[in-house]
């Protein structure tokens, strides 16, 4: 099925919005990889085989073409030599299931790392300590000109509630606040009327909504 065309921005961000409806909670891990193995895509589907509810799903886009005609170092975006990402989108409702499905993510993730990589996709890099500890993997080898892009551009950090960026040693700074409506991917979305969980946030991903956001 060919479903290659020019879309509308609106019609691209919300394609998926049946997926995640309002009032979900969400959290969502990705690697690089550059093949699908046998041992991969069996391992792959013992996890899914446990996911911990039925909208729960897991995601293979492919990559190459055009994206891979630019070099690593000719954007900010460092992962375009890799062949496929894999995302891990926990699902569910009930926040007494948040260790269950965060839990399931991270674990599938780990059993997943093998293949990988090493890359990861910014806007699904995880909670607090675990983004911080990806940094490297999100940014890959642009992680210190970015900083210096960013160190110049934005001393004072007024971009840093909009994106997690990398930091110059000795900055000083963190971008970690609690979680409002624009908590998302890689994240565990508050739904409405429930304590948003402690998150960083980043440009791209999910609104507690789950609407898109452009990264």
């Amino acid at each position: 099925l060919d479903m290659s065309g020019l879309l509308p921005y609106v019609a691209a961000q919300s394609g998926a919005d049946e997926a995640f409806p309002p009032g979900g909670r969400y959290y969502m891990k990705t690697h690089f990889l550059d093949e699908l193995t046998d041992t991969g895509i069996d391992t792959l589907l013992e996890w899914y085989a446990r996911r911990p509810t039925p909208e729960t799903l897991v995601a293979i886009r492919t990559l190459g073409g055009a994206v891979a005609r630019v070099g690593d170092d000719e954007s900010a975006f460092a992962h375009r030599s890799a062949r496929f990402n894999l995302s891990i989108d926990a699902t569910w409702v009930d926040p007494t299931m948040d260790a269950v499905a965060i839990g399931w993510a991270r674990s599938t993730w780990e059993e997943m790392r093998p293949f990988s990589n090493g890359g990861v996709y910014l806007n699904f890099s995880g909670l607090d300590d675990e983004a911080e500890h990806l940094r490297g993997a999100v940014h890959g080898p642009n992680e210190l000109r970015l900083a210096e892009i960013r160190h110049e551009y934005d001393p004072h950090g007024v971009f840093a509630a909009a994106a997690r960026r990398p930091c110059l040693p000795g900055d000083g700074e963190t971008a970690w606040h609690d979680a409002g409506p624009a908590a998302g991917g890689g994240r565990a979305a508050a739904a409405p009327g429930h304590r948003p969980v402690r998150a960083a946030v980043r440009g791209g991903g999910r609104d507690a909504r789950g609407r898109r956001h452009a990264a």
